[in-house]
Order: structure tokens, then C-alpha cells, then sequence
């Protein structure tokens, strides 16, 4: 395949997309979905750097991460277990 077949079904792709977005039953939700994304304000980075910023946010402790990276082993382990347990049951 060369570059001027690639092209062409490039152009024969965007008339395809071209013809669709015509449907009301078709732009219309997608206008929806832009418009309330664009909008949307999120603040994910925020409570990030407030969590990890030992001054402005809550500024959680060493032993804190250690108890809760145990817990989260433990469950872990735990889960693995109940796989490990169902899984045998189906080469038995």
C-alpha cells in the first residue's frame, strides 16, 4: 500500500462522517456530550497536590502509608487466595 491509497480511504472515511453527522439522531448527541464535557469541571488535580502537599492538604503520615499499604497487601492477598481456590476447582 502506498501513501495515495492511505489518503483515499482517508478522504472516503471523512465523507462517510461527513454524510452521518447530518442525522439530527446523530449530532445532536454528540454536540450533548462536547458541550457538557467542555463544561465539566473537574479538580482531580487538585485533590491530588492537596493530598500530597504536606502543607496545604492533610499531610498524611509515614506510619499512616505503612499501615494502609499492609491492609491493602493483606486484602490483596486474600483476593488471590479466593481466585487461587476457585481456579483449582476447575482443573479438579
Amino acid at each position: 500500500m502506498n501513501f495515495l491509497q492511505d489518503t483515499d480511504g482517508l478522504g472516503v472515511a471523512v465523507k462517510g462522517m461527513c454524510k452521518t453527522i447530518k442525522y439530527p439522531e446523530v449530532w445532536k448527541p454528540s454536540l450533548y456530550m462536547f458541550i457538557s464535557l467542555a463544561l465539566n469541571i473537574s479538580t482531580h488535580e487538585g485533590h491530588f497536590y492537596w493530598y500530597t502537599d504536606p502543607t496545604a492538604g492533610p499531610a498524611f503520615s509515614q506510619v499512616g502509608c505503612t499501615i494502609l499499604k499492609k491492609l491493602f497487601l493483606k486484602i490483596l492477598i486474600e483476593r488471590i487466595k479466593i481466585v487461587v481456590k476457585q481456579f483449582g476447582s476447575y482443573i479438579d
